[in-house]
């Protein structure tokens, strides 16, 4: 686990939070890749322009953050937008997320920023605000972290 984060807390890790790593805490390209990463960009949409696709630092930093978050010590913001509308792309614009296809309805929603981490043989997914099993229904688990994240969009749309 990375010295910067001992447990899963309410913050999330932003690059200049990785002590543990100078080249990412000292801004740049990879710090822009780890923050892209956390806050929510997938793969294609961090590395679709020719530009960017040529910069390793930048995609340095967002395979770091990749790596954390597969390894349950890293939540980020999970862009749940892809589920709900079928051939749609949601990017950041103006600081916010829009969509090509719907009009964005709910891309900024605070249920979109989970915890993703590994407990025992489990994958959990949980929602910023959540307490425990008993008090919350923002949750969901499975053996596989894909289910898991895709069992707590089932229970949040309840």
């Amino acid at each position: 686990m990375i010295k910067t984060m001992k447990k899963i807390t309410s913050k999330f890790i932003s690059a200049a939070d990785m002590t543990d790593y100078p080249s990412i805490c000292n801004g740049g390209s990879a710090a822009c890749g780890f923050d892209r990463r956390v806050y929510g960009e997938t793969y294609l949409e961090a590395f679709r322009y020719p530009h960017e696709q040529q910069d390793r630092y930048l995609q340095g930093g967002y395979d770091l953050a990749d790596k954390l978050i597969d390894k349950g010590e890293l939540h980020y913001v999970h862009n749940f937008h892809y589920l709900d509308c079928k051939g749609g792309f949601a990017f950041k614009y103006g600081g916010t997320w829009v969509c090509n296809t719907c009009g964005g309805a709910r891309l900024n929603d605070e249920e979109w920023k989970i915890k993703v981490f590994k407990d025992g043989d489990n994958w959990f997914c949980v929602g910023l605000d959540f307490i425990n099993l008993q008090e919350s229904n923002n949750y969901g688990f499975d053996k596989d972290k894909k289910k898991a994240i895709e069992n707590y969009w089932k229970a949040i749309k309840k």
